[in-house]
């Protein structure tokens, strides 16, 4: 009795782990939250008027960012198509491919695979890209403020916190966790492009086993449930797409820092009283003032607060 080689294990014919989409996924969430965080960092930087250089800058990171997406996007809808393909090939009883059809699979599994390749090599270099322009950006930012008054010069230096870099450091980060994931999905588009030659072969002589068979249909099957991962994607694409204009990162910034001094400067009057109050009786303690807002900073704070709230309903 003949036994089959064992065709799919020794042509590399199984799918990228799906694991991989979900960290690219993961990736261009992070990427989102932490261009949002750059844009507040870059916006306590400056007045309610940006520069033009921080808005053009900010706008091409996000630019950048937002190709990447759209471009993880094609990746994962292709390979839910090349799935749902091999799926088709592989149903019970198997049916050799016809030779007339308008999408001959021996022409259109390798060339679906050419594009995944082709589109994880373009994401590659264009997330590294990011992961460089994001330093370059802060910079440029930097030295614009230097070259100004007096007043920038001194904001430039809000840039520069450990804080911030962290913010600066996440961007690079998951620039990276990026091309990892992506590079584990255009290795293996590689091989099944160069070896499907072979399956198809062996899917035309029936020449597959059973057990080949059913190992095809669970692998591929799992990734036909892609369209879940591709909704996540849209949304994430959309968001970067979207994002608030700097102005309005700037009085998000303003109403931040107004909350921040209105904590340190209005303590509670217990709190104040139990701080200064001396060791004998509780009628001699210090009842110290607490310090008013002023009419435009009230006004500030309220415009603030509307503009926040219609900038968390776009984030």
């Amino acid at each position: 009795m003949d036994v089959k080689e064992p065709l799919l294990l020794s042509s590399h014919q199984l799918p990228p782990d799906e694991e991989a989409f979900f960290r690219i996924r993961d990736v261009f969430q992070k990427l989102k939250e932490k261009l949002n965080e750059l844009a507040l960092v870059l916006a306590a930087a400056q007045d309610l008027e940006p520069l033009p250089e921080f808005t053009k800058s900010l706008d091409d990171l996000r630019k950048l960012a937002t190709d990447q997406c759209f471009s993880s996007i094609q990746i994962v809808e292709n390979t839910r198509m090349y799935a749902e393909k091999i799926l088709e090939l592989v149903k019970p009883p198997p049916q050799p491919p016809n030779d007339n059809e308008l999408l001959d699979p021996a022409v259109y599994m390798p060339s679906r695979c050419r594009k995944i390749v082709e589109k994880c090599d373009q994401v590659m270099i264009g997330m590294e890209k990011l992961g460089q322009e994001v330093s370059l950006t802060v910079y440029r930012m930097t030295a614009a403020l230097n070259d100004g008054k007096s007043r920038n010069k001194r904001r430039a230096a809000l840039i520069f916190t450990e804080e911030n870099a962290k913010t600066v450091n996440g961007v690079v980060e998951a620039a990276k966790n990026g091309r990892s994931a992506l590079r584990d999905v255009r290795n293996r588009f590689e091989e099944l492009k160069n070896n499907y030659p072979k399956l198809g072969s062996s899917l035309k002589s029936g020449a597959l086993s059973q057990a080949e068979i059913d190992l095809i249909r669970q692998k591929w099957g799992a990734l036909t449930a892609l369209v879940r991962v591709k909704e996540s994607f849209n949304v994430i694409h959309n968001d970067l797409q979207s994002a608030p204009p700097l102005v309005d990162a700037t009085l998000v910034s303003l109403l931040q820092e107004a909350q921040r001094q209105d904590t340190s400067d209005h303590a509670t009057p217990a709190a104040i009283t139990a701080s200064h109050a001396p060791a004998t009786a509780p009628s001699d303690a210090v009842n110290i003032p607490i310090p008013q807002l002023s009419r435009w900073q009230r006004w500030r704070q309220r415009i603030a607060y509307f503009l926040f709230l219609k900038w968390l309903r776009k984030v």
